[in-house]
Formats: structure tokens, sequence, C-alpha cells
């Protein structure tokens, strides 16, 4: 009888799981699928060059003469579950808006930004490339309030930008899991007199919650890139308690949890987002492998193989709800 219940008792477990996740709503869907081999290039060291000044600390560098008009590339490391003494060295990052050089070569974020640097340096070099640091709390109002803090340090490095090389920078969001709401949060933060443009967003294990889910819509974003895997289900297990906020006698009162509770993999359909689920190797990834040295070396290929199905097809854009993209990359 005991047996019996625990079965029960699973089987209820995992059937809130699936609909809190959203899993049981989804349609029947088409899925089109590429297949990419790619060969991946030598390990080249990496010349070292004069770094931008980090404007949020008025640091004075020397800069390099800036004669066409520069892409900056920002990463956003997400959620921190473990604790950072354990794991200082991988969990680390300066907090507010820095060049990546100020890291340690032996930090995670640092080895992270190399990879992609050493895959594509005339996209993504050294001297435009930054990360964005916050305390990586799982809440929604840490990540609001890092949203704010990244809006007003952005506004200023391209106002830096401007003064110093007289060119107005594109800018470039590299996000991992949480990371990815902290960019979608900029559009709460903007203003008609403060406002930025964002001309790629790359969001990689982003989970795809409620309050932010609609904002991948606004004009501020160009192009976006959503990127996740099935076997991923840190993505879907982050919470997203909703509550209807009433004013009863002069306060404010919670009433009604609403589900989903969990969040989901895709957003809605949107003629400038492309969200492909990705394996390696015939394998689905897990919600690290995104964050990875290996990941990061393919993450050029992967973003222009994208590109090009959109531009071999040209009813991409007119994809409908249900239908999936799945591409698989051989190495």
């Amino acid at each position: 009888m005991m047996h019996n219940k625990t079965i029960l008792l699973y089987c209820g477990a995992i059937g809130i799981l699936l609909t809190t996740s959203g899993c049981l709503r989804l349609p029947p869907y088409r899925m089109k699928r590429k297949k990419v081999t790619i060969a991946l290039p030598a390990q080249c060291k990496q010349t070292v060059r004069p770094t931008t000044t980090d404007c949020v600390n008025n640091q004075i560098d020397v800069c390099p003469e800036i004669k066409v008009q520069p892409t900056i590339t920002i990463w956003i490391h997400g959620t921190r579950l473990l604790p950072n003494p354990i794991f200082s060295a991988y969990m680390y990052s300066k907090p507010g808006l820095h060049p990546i050089t100020v890291l340690d070569k032996t930090y995670h974020l640092r080895q992270l930004a190399d990879a992609i640097i050493q895959a594509d340096p005339e996209r993504y070099p050294l001297d435009h490339f930054y990360a964005f640091g916050w305390s990586g709390k799982l809440s929604e109002q840490v990540r609001k309030d890092a949203s704010a803090a990244l809006h007003h340090q952005l506004l200023s490095l391209r106002q830096y930008y401007k003064n110093k090389h007289g060119v107005t920078p594109k800018i470039r969001l590299i996000t991992h899991s949480h990371g990815g709401n902290i960019a979608l949060h900029l559009v709460d933060m903007k203003t008609p007199t403060n406002s930025l443009e964002i001309e790629e967003l790359i969001l990689m294990a982003c989970p795809v919650q409620e309050k932010t889910m609609h904002n991948i819509q606004d004009p501020m974003f160009k192009k976006t890139y959503a990127l996740y895997s099935s076997m991923d289900m840190l993505q879907i297990l982050a919470p997203q308690f909703l509550c209807r906020v009433q004013i009863v006698g002069g306060k404010k009162k919670k009433t009604e949890l609403k589900i989903p509770l969990l969040s989901s993999r895709r957003f809605e359909p949107d003629a400038k987002l492309a969200q492909i689920k990705i394996k390696i190797n015939g394998r689905a990834l897990c919600h690290t492998t995104f964050s990875s040295d290996a990941f990061m070396r393919l993450l050029p290929t992967i973003i222009d193989e994208i590109n090009h199905w959109q531009h071999e097809e040209q009813q991409y854009r007119c994809d409908r709800p249900d239908t999936r993209r799945l591409m698989s990359i051989y190495t």
C-alpha cells in the first residue's frame, strides 16, 4: 500500500511539473532540421592589445584609435546557486560593467570571453569586450535592480565612445540563463530621453517568464537569438510565482497565485527572433554546457548558420507558432 502511494506521489509530482512548465499545453508541432559540420580551428595565441576605458569607474587606459563604428560585446552571467567561497574562480566577476581584461585569465568568465574572441577576433575584438557582474541571486527584484544598473552603465559607456572617438557603438549582449532576463528587463528601464538600441541579443538557456517574455518584441532589440535544449531542466525549473496585487484598506495585498509556476523554453514567435533547439554531436545540451569554453568556440559559427538558414528559407520569418527548429552541430 505504501509502495502504491509512493508511485502515486511521484506520478503526481511529474504531472505538476509538466503542466506548470507548459509541456502538456503545447500543440503538435512541426520540426525543421538543419545539420551543420564544423571544423574547429586550431588554438591560436591571443594578441594582447590596449583596452578601452572603463567609463564606469573613470579608469584611464591607452585606447587605440577607432575609425569605424565598433560593436561592443557584453557578457551577462546567470544565477549563482553555489556560494562564492567554494567556487570563487568559477563564480567570480567584478560587480558592474567592466572590460573583460580586468578579470584574471584563471577566472571562468574570462576564459569564456577568450574562447569566443579566439574563435572570431574580428567580430568579437578584445578591445570592445566587457563583462557585467551582478550578485546572481535567484530573485526577480535583484534582476530588475541589476538591469537598472546595466542600463545606466551602458548609457555611460555609449557616451564615452561618442566623446572619446566620435562614434556611437553598436551593442551586442551575450547572456546565459537569468542573465537573459536582466537583458530583457532593459525595456522596462528606458525613457523617452534615455533609450538604448541593442543590435544583437543572444539568449542561451534563458528561462522564458511571463513578466519579460513580451519584452523581446520591443524595438530596442534589433535581432534576437534564443538557443535552448530539451535536456536543460534548469531552464524550466526557474520559478515565476505570479500574484495579483490588490489595494485593500490602503495596503497592498497579494492574492490569486497563478500558474505556470515554472518557466518555459520558448518565446512567442516574432519576426526579429530566431529560436533554435541545439544538439551537438547528436546529444542535447545541459544548462551549464551553454556557458562552457567549448560552446563559446562554436557560437560564432552557430550564429552564422542561423543567419544562413533564415536567408535560404524566405518563409522562415513566417513560421507558424507550432514550428520548431533543430540545429544539429557535428564537430
